[in-house]
């Protein structure tokens, strides 16, 4: 299953690793199990990210760098990013050996070598089994970023992806030092009292169609100003609109830049919403994906969102 990937890694011995825009716990703590892995193998390992990460995330410690790596690199490796693009500023740097490891459904197989897991519930748990396979000895920190990958991919372990080996893998993670507990409490609990009020934004101003089955919400530009709203404070913002009872599809739609906007999408039991992406130019998983539009008027980006979601609902 792995052989191709342990090849690969064997082979060289200075590695790069990147991962998609605005990464989230499961790109974060993903990319830094890996890179600890790789460090255990003897390899030289470096995380690349386009700039630092959200302060909610520094729990997975300080084992990024930003801007423009250092050194030369014989392996570049990309997690849980389905689409060249998707790797922002460090697309120029997705050259020579490649290999990509990634969950998403939507996966473009960009890489030299290509290892797609679409029924894995984060790309987290494929790192976690890549490590078994390895026979690499989990540390705590290792054990923690994977942990935390799967947490929050999971949505704390209540998405349908969440399996019997999901557990099971979790479950192991703790026994090897994993700090559920802070991991939990930071990633899943903790807001800051801004977030807090962009939440309540949110749900107060929920636009609901289709008898209640549709919920979204939307930040246009004017408002994201004077909220003073940046990428990182709508983390986890997007769950907020499916788990209102009754909801069916969720969305959140933001334009932090003026003309670019991006549209988050999370269902519960009908709606596909990797197809509503895709329909768009976008993608993701059957619960949760994402689309970008650019300049776009954020208002007719709604009418289309909620136009695709109402060809599924009606067919049901």
């Amino acid at each position: 299953m792995f052989s191709e990937i342990a090849k690969v890694i064997e082979k060289a011995s200075d590695i790069l690793i990147v991962t998609h825009l605005n990464p989230d716990g499961d790109a974060l703590g993903s990319t830094v199990g890996f890179k600890l892995m790789l460090e255990k193998l003897g390899k030289r390992a470096t995380v690349l990210l386009e700039k630092a990460p959200a302060p909610m995330f520094e729990i997975f410690g300080d084992n990024y760098t930003w801007g423009e790596p250092e050194g030369e690199f014989d392996l570049v490796v990309s997690l849980d990013c389905g689409d060249l693009k998707r790797l922002g500023e460090c697309e120029k740097y997705f050259k020579g050996n490649t290999l990509s490891i990634d969950h998403h459904v939507s996966n473009t197989l960009f890489a030299d070598v290509n290892h797609v897991e679409p029924d894995a519930a984060a790309t987290g748990e494929i790192i976690y089994k890549l490590v078994k396979y390895l026979k690499v000895d989990f540390t705590p920190e290792m054990a923690s970023s994977l942990y935390g990958a799967i947490l929050t991919d999971t949505g704390g372990f209540m998405f349908s992806s969440t399996t019997e080996e999901t557990h099971l893998a979790a479950g192991e993670l703790i026994r090897a030092g994993a700090d559920f507990y802070n991991l939990n409490k930071k990633l899943h609990l903790e807001k800051d009292y801004k977030r807090h009020l962009i939440s309540a934004h949110a749900i107060e101003n929920a636009i609901f169609s289709a008898d209640g089955k549709i919920c979204i919400c939307l930040f246009d530009n004017a408002l994201c100003e004077s909220l003073d709203i940046v990428d990182e404070d709508l983390n986890g913002l997007a769950q907020v609109t499916r788990s209102i009872s009754g909801v069916e599809a969720g969305v959140l739609i933001t334009e932090i830049t003026k003309g670019l906007v991006k549209v988050s999408l999370r269902s519960d039991e009908i709606v596909d919403v990797a197809k509503v992406a895709e329909a768009f130019g976008g993608g993701g998983h059957i619960r949760a994906s994402g689309v970008r539009f650019r300049d776009a008027d954020i208002l007719k980006v709604k009418d289309m969102i909620t136009e695709e979601i109402m060809k599924q609902l009606g067919a049901k």
